[in-house]
């Protein structure tokens, strides 16, 4: 092939292979290792915001030269009412420390708007996006297949995890690469046809291999919400096939599913106890939601007012600290209200009626998605959260129904670059910054002197919603005798924890303090947020004894004595001996 062949095909195909290298790069940033807080991915992305926005401004102004026109559908409108509630929540609630959480979305709603203009004349087709999706997910599953042979994995227990922390939402990816698979197996097959025939059986044989091993690593992750998930894909899928003996395989799921429950009882009592609890504090005001980054606060609350109400529940002894909701619209509903809750339900609907138009693989594997959703939190994880904007953006948009032409068209070009453009580089700064900040704060671990105190509090204002900062700071003050200003910084983490632990260092605080009062009541409210835990318990025993209530303290013991933890350890053993000896 000549050079100007090349270039002619190039010139033919051009919109497409930018449309397909902007795919591929975005995908290759959801394979790469997820974070708790800040994860490379997100450092990169956050970085080419401002370089995307500037693109789509340039594309936007050349390419509506001769039409003279710029267009908005209904999605967009909707995407934009969504994103100005949420900013309004921030901006003017400032109900509790999100700014994490405020900047990740933030992100998510730039690179929305900036890859719109950018995928809305590249004509992507979906069979090429398919491929993607397929090829990734099978990089992941062997990845999860050589942490299994050959170890590596990114968690002390589970064997299975690929580039995520837990195999839970690894799963979710397989899942959705998997049900894509399968849905455009005829489309590849079409399409490779058109490669010389002696290799098309190589080429069919190894796709069918790529789902075959992207099904049994699903298989082996044994998350619950993914093969439940594909289950009913399945039985969907192939319906057909069984449907003389339907009323048998329904029979078996239903079976099946309660089996799931048992596999894990206890993680499943956990989740409902969170979405009680949740639900339990959302209804004090239904229509606004706690406030946004307030749904652990909710939880802990939660959990104590139905403690107070029924101490006898075994559902309360399931609980345990998560900064997930395994719910993410319950999350939204928890913190942003009915509204909020409206407004993305809305969005969602919007989003899948064109793809429905544009994909019936792409658009089962988003419903496959929304089901894993409503029992873990995919949609919190960058991975997903690209994925879903990609899928949105990318997908043709039907009802066009603002259009701006002439000056207006030129204004609303100018409007865009000066909000997209200042917000993007904005929001790579503080990316950048408080990333920063996460590594420097994890030098200070374990550091106990006062010449850190600075430190610490220049670090607290881009670590103020990190509990696990929050916490250490606290530690420290508490370590050089400042117990006022350490429950201080205790009280700004109980706003976006659900970790007991931090009205347990209020309690200490309060009790070295010559304040017993405040520390009983310290201890008893980290035993109403987590009624499985031995140890504030212990702690109220041991205030009781050093106050000399002999009473309180000997009847805390009979409590200690007979409660069965929810984890038996050596720690748990020698405080049941010790409250023995009290007795």
């Amino acid at each position: 092939m000549t050079f100007i062949s090349f270039y002619d095909r190039f010139r033919i195909y051009r919109k497409q292979i930018i449309g397909i290298s902007i795919c591929i790069f975005l995908m290759i940033t959801t394979v790469m290792p997820v974070e708790v807080r800040w994860s490379h991915a997100e450092t990169i992305t956050a970085w080419v915001l401002p370089v995307f926005s500037l693109f789509s401004l340039t594309w936007m102004f050349f390419s509506t030269r001769n039409t003279a026109c710029f267009k908005l559908s209904i999605c967009d409108l909707l995407m934009l009412a969504a994103a100005l509630y949420y900013f309004f929540r921030v901006w003017i609630g400032k109900e509790y420390p999100c700014a994490t959480q405020f900047i990740k979305d933030t992100g998510m709603f730039i690179l929305y708007f900036t890859l719109r203009p950018i995928f809305s004349p590249f004509k992507v087709q979906y069979i090429h996006l398919s491929i993607i999706f397929v090829l990734f997910g099978c990089y992941e599953a062997l990845n999860g297949f050589f942490q299994i042979t050959m170890g590596g994995s990114r968690h002390p227990v589970y064997a299975l995890t690929g580039s995520f922390l837990n195999p839970g939402p690894y799963s979710a990816y397989l899942l959705v690469t998997l049900i894509i698979g399968i849905l455009s197996k005829n489309d590849v097959f079409l399409l490779i046809k058109e490669v010389p025939t002696k290799y098309y059986g190589y080429l069919t044989g190894l796709y069918n291999f790529v789902l075959a091993t992207l099904g049994i690593m699903l298989l082996s992750t044994w998350s619950r919400s993914a093969i439940l998930t594909f289950a009913i894909f399945s039985l969907w899928h192939y319906r057909k096939r069984y449907w003389r003996w339907r009323y048998i395989v329904w029979a078996a799921c239903i079976g099946f599913i309660i089996g799931l429950y048992f596999m894990k009882q206890g993680s499943a009592d956990g989740r409902i106890l969170t979405w009680i609890a949740s639900l339990k504090t959302w209804m004090h005001d239904p229509w606004l939601g706690v406030g946004i980054g307030g749904f652990r606060h909710a939880c802990a609350q939660g959990i104590s007012e139905l403690f107070t109400v029924d101490s006898s529940d075994p559902l309360f002894f399931s609980g345990n600290v998560s900064e997930y909701a395994f719910c993410d619209m319950l999350k939204i509903l928890t913190e942003q209200g009915i509204l909020g809750l409206a407004l993305f339900i809305v969005v969602i609907l919007s989003v899948l009626y064109n793809v429905f138009h544009y994909s019936r693989s792409l658009f089962c594997a988003m419903l496959a998605l929304l089901a894993f959703s409503l029992f873990s939190y995919p949609f919190e994880l960058y991975p997903y959260r690209v994925m879903a904007i990609m899928i949105a953006a990318i997908i043709p948009h039907h009802f066009q129904i603002i259009r701006f032409r002439g000056w207006k068209r030129n204004g609303t070009l100018m409007l865009y670059g000066l909000v997209f453009v200042s917000m993007s580089t904005f929001i790579a700064r503080e990316v950048q910054l408080r990333k920063n900040a996460d590594k420097e704060s994890e030098l200070f671990i374990g550091l106990q002197n006062e010449a850190f105190i600075p430190a610490y509090y220049k670090l607290l204002q881009k670590e103020n919603d990190n509990p696990q900062f929050l916490f250490q700071f606290a530690k420290v003050l508490r370590g050089m005798g400042r117990y006022n200003d350490s429950n201080a910084i205790l009280s700004n983490g109980i706003l976006i924890s659900n970790d007991p632990m931090f009205y347990l260092l209020q309690g200490n605080n309060y009790k070295d303090m010559g304040f017993p009062h405040f520390a009983e009541q310290a201890y008893f409210k980290a035993y109403a947020v987590m009624p499985n835990r031995l140890y504030p318990l212990y702690q109220l025993m041991v205030l009781y004894e050093s106050v000399g209530q002999r009473g309180k303290m000997k009847k805390m013991a009979k409590r200690i004595i007979e409660m069965k933890p929810k984890i038996t350890s050596p720690a748990t053993e020698k405080m049941k001996q010790k409250a023995k000896i009290v007795l």
